[in-house]
């Protein structure tokens, strides 16, 4: 169970985790430069995304468990 800062925090990684699936197609289908950067700027609001959220379930007495 998840409360609602949790849940706002998993639904922005999962956002975050789109954009960066959608940058990787980007970058396969015709490797450019602003395609890489645009994957590595996604690659790293995914990972300060996932940071949030875990040091969030690590005090949330009701993410802890999820």
């Amino acid at each position: 169970m998840l409360c609602a800062s949790g849940f706002e925090f998993e639904k922005k990684l999962r956002l975050a985790s789109l954009e960066q699936e959608n940058a990787q197609r980007a970058i396969q289908s015709g490797s450019s430069r602003s395609n890489s950067k645009r994957f590595d700027a996604a690659a790293r609001r995914y990972n300060e995304r996932l940071s949030d959220f875990t040091s969030h379930k690590r005090v949330c007495t009701l993410c802890r468990g999820s």
